[in-house]
């Protein structure tokens, strides 16, 4: 099929475009079909984003596009409206040639959006700029509240919609486009070093799939840019980026309240695990003690302040190592002054309902630390995790 998206972000700014078509007076009209299609709204639920999303498809028919006698543009306006009568609106336009085009199974316009709960007008229309026809469609769209929300001032500064900018990877598993940022304050009774360690390669079998690396970013990332969001007054947020692979840190920003995504972008890219070397693959029996020896380091940086009491948060999905052979080269303490926690995202671990020992076993990798895991499938498993730390941290 041939596809269009959104063009960008318009949260509550007007679209120049709607003011030179006849949207306003169609509106006035009513609902109207003069081409095949079919649209579909619906709420997706809470995503991984920490976000509650929506999805807005409308399709046209590839009989209709088929019969065109001469290529053109097909223009569709969305038109949101909350009920505080706050208007969004965002348009795309899709060029249609059968000639260069395999139009048989039609075409599609489609909008992903980050919303807040309520009910929303929608107004949909469509406009073939080769022969004048047009469509115009109107829906109601509701986006329910969560229940039992563990964050539920989260979404206090947001705006009720976002359309989210379509690209390529991995600018589609971050979105550097949505510029809003969750209200997530932080403020611990002593000075805390909170330390979010992130390993979006994988380990074992999985460590050379591009597909697997390809689910880690696509789950992790907007992991960690939500976890990049705290606000924290009494202390310090570090970020870090571990290449279990090739056992090196790809990314690493102080002060991460603003994530350099252009820098983590590259480093990414780079990690690619389809591109490794034999070399380092085959020192691959040291990739446990390699994230043993960073966890090591990040719990003994003092950089921030001998007072601060480090925290350190790994983000990872299942992580299972062949060799711990050479771990116990790094010590660890059984006890510190120190908090960490591991968060494993595996729902594909969860579905074929393997044990936690056969898949993961991080939390024997950093033993004899204190570790605090936590196994989610979820967003909602997510969500709570979240609200558990915080509170944890808050209490330090």
């Amino acid at each position: 099929m041939v596809c269009g998206a959104s063009a960008g972000v318009r949260a509550q700014r007007p679209d120049p475009f709607f003011n030179q078509t006849q949207f306003a007076q169609w509106a006035g009209e009513g609902p109207q079909e003069e081409v095949p299609w079919k649209v579909h709204a619906e709420s997706t639920g809470l995503s991984v984003y920490q976000r509650l999303s929506a999805k807005v498809v409308a399709e046209v028919e590839g009989r209709y596009l088929k019969g065109r006698t001469t290529p053109g543009d097909l223009v569709a306006q969305l038109q949101l409206t909350d009920h505080d009568g706050r208007v969004y609106r965002d348009h795309s336009i899709l060029t249609i040639d059968k000639g260069k085009q395999d139009v048989r199974k039609g075409a599609f316009f489609a909008w992903n959006l980050f919303m807040l709960p309520g009910d929303y007008d929608l107004v949909l229309s469509l406009i073939d700029k080769t022969n004048g026809k047009r469509n115009y469609a109107h829906r109601n769209l509701r986006i329910d509240r969560l229940g039992k929300d563990p964050l539920p001032e989260a979404w206090r500064d947001l705006p009720a919609v976002e359309f989210l900018r379509v690209e390529d990877p991995p600018d589609s598993y971050f979105h550097p486009d949505s510029w809003s940022r969750l209200r997530l304050p932080l403020t611990s009774q002593h000075p805390v070093r909170i330390e979010v360690l992130a390993t979006l390669t994988g380990t074992g079998r999985a460590m050379v799939s591009h597909r697997a690396y390809d689910f880690n970013l696509t789950s992790l990332l907007p992991i960690l840019k939500t976890f990049s969001q705290m606000e924290v007054s009494n202390g310090a947020l570090n970020v870090e980026v571990l290449d279990l692979v090739r056992r090196k840190v790809s990314f690493e920003q102080a002060d991460a309240r603003n994530l350099d995504w252009p820098r983590l972008k590259e480093a990414v890219t780079r990690a690619d695990p389809t591109k490794i070397d034999v070399h380092a693959l085959q020192d691959a029996k040291h990739t446990a003690a390699f994230l043993r020896q960073e966890v090591a380091r990040r719990l003994n940086d003092g950089k921030d302040g001998p007072q601060a009491t480090p925290v350190l948060v790994v983000i990872s999905s299942a992580a299972f190592f062949d060799s711990l052979d050479d771990i116990n080269d790094t010590l660890l303490p059984k006890e510190c002054n120190c908090a960490v926690y591991y968060i494993c995202y595996s729902p594909a671990g969860m579905r074929y309902r393997v044990s936690r020992p056969q898949f993961d076993n991080v939390k024997r990798v950093l033993k004899p630390l204190p570790v605090k895991g936590h196994y989610a499938e979820t967003p909602q498993d997510l969500r709570r995790v979240m609200a558990e730390i915080l509170d944890d941290v808050a209490k330090m």
